[in-house]
């Protein structure tokens, strides 16, 4: 017997709270690449010539999910800790897989805006990244 009797319940739960700082380290993962192939992107594309990245309305969405993002690392990160330390943690788990999955859906969306139709074509990977970003969203509600 693992454990102690009728507390088997206990340690599953436990044991999903790290599955639930998993999920957000890579949701989170998938955001930061997002964003990196936006930001590589609109440095390199070219309209009435000059960037579309020295545009602000291109630049402000970009920053702004690049500040959720280290925002929802950090939370991830003192999660991550929280259990490594023993300490139950649900609400920090839940709280990192949440921030994460919503930071890195935001970042995914608008590195496919920043690339225009180009955005949904395979070659540029950051479609990839939005279909798995938004599975991992689905997983939001398992264990919540």
């Amino acid at each position: 017997m693992v454990g102690k009797e009728n507390e088997g319940f206990k340690m599953i739960l436990h044991g999903m709270n790290a599955e639930r700082i998993l999920i957000g380290a890579e949701t989170l993962g998938l955001g930061y690449a997002a964003l990196r192939k936006a930001a590589i992107y609109a440095g390199e594309r070219n309209v009435f010539w000059r960037p579309i990245g020295k545009n602000q309305a291109i630049q402000h969405p970009l920053a702004d999910s690049w500040m959720k993002l280290e925002a929802a690392r950090f939370i991830l990160y003192h999660a991550a800790r929280m259990y490594d330390q023993i300490y139950a943690g649900e609400e920090y788990a839940n709280s990192a897989k949440y921030l994460a999955a919503e930071a890195a859906f935001q970042a995914c969306e608008r590195a496919v805006m920043v690339h225009g139709g180009m955005g949904y074509a395979k070659e540029y990977y950051v479609e990839r990244y939005t279909v798995r970003c938004s599975s991992r969203e689905s997983l939001l509600l398992v264990g919540r």
